[in-house]
């Protein structure tokens, strides 16, 4: 008679028990998940194609508004206004010699509406060169923090290019994915309790907009909030946590009460 093997099994349980996860503990129902963005967020691209020859920011660096982000290599450009300039100057010079041939009936006035044309065409041209050139240099349309970089110095970019992305991350929004049902109560500038997972930091904050349009799969709606602070070193873009409505019992007898109202 063979002896049963008690080892195969003990090792079985022993695997079970390490690869059973451990539950986490249930938090309350009325929470759910939320996170936390800025309001204010852009990314800055190329505005001409050129080399890029100044770029002084580096990433988790902070701007203000107006700072320079970048300098492109325009010497191109400022070398085709100086022609255009050149030959504007020609061209008034010649339409002020058509002028006083036309004085002393000695010119045609289609001489002077052709010099005419060509004066108005190299001011155009110095127009839309100069719009050029005012977008070499690039500057921070606001203050913030540039959260990623994707271009060098020296580097060639095409226009549109991305170059930073410039996050405003002292601004935070609370962007919520609510069931549709809670509509019945659901407000704006009602109160909202967020906290953190990363930190566990408690924030109070108030229903913004409620953005219209329920998702028809899940029954949901997308509720953007406002924190009543201003976000610091503890609360950073990306963060996500739970949210909770605090005068949610309330506001839904009150929606209960107004419902029977209209009851025969």
């Amino acid at each position: 008679m063979k002896k049963a093997n008690w080892k195969l099994p003990a090792l079985m349980c022993g695997m079970a028990l390490i690869l059973t996860p451990v539950s986490a503990s249930p938090r309350n129902p009325d929470e759910l998940r939320a996170q936390l963005r800025a309001r204010t967020q852009t990314i800055l691209s190329a505005p001409v194609s050129a080399r890029l020859m100044d770029f002084p920011v580096e990433e988790g660096q902070s701007v203000k508004a107006g700072q320079r982000i970048a300098a492109f290599d325009c010497s191109e450009q400022a070398a085709a206004l100086r022609s255009v300039e050149a030959r504007r100057d020609a061209a008034a010079a010649n339409l002020a010699s058509q002028r006083r041939l036309h004085d002393l009936s000695s010119g045609s006035v289609l001489e002077i509406s052709l010099a005419q044309a060509e004066m108005a065409m190299a001011e155009a041209e110095i127009s839309r060169i100069k719009a050029i050139l005012a977008k070499c240099t690039v500057t921070a349309p606001f203050s913030g923090t540039i959260t990623s970089r994707a271009a060098y110095p020296h580097q060639y970019l095409a226009e549109g290019q991305p170059m930073v992305e410039l996050t405003d991350v002292k601004s935070l929004e609370v962007e919520m994915i609510l069931p549709a049902e809670w509509l019945r109560w659901l407000r704006k500038d009602m109160a909202f309790h967020f906290t953190t997972d990363a930190t566990s930091q408690r924030e109070q904050g108030s229903v913004r907009h409620i953005v219209g349009r329920v998702d028809p799969v899940s029954q949901t709606i997308r509720v953007i909030g406002v924190l009543e602070r201003e976000g610091g070193v503890k609360l950073l873009p990306g963060m996500s946590g739970f949210v909770s409505f605090p005068d949610r019992d309330r506001e839904a007898e009150n929606s209960s009460n107004s419902a029977d109202i209209f009851k025969p």
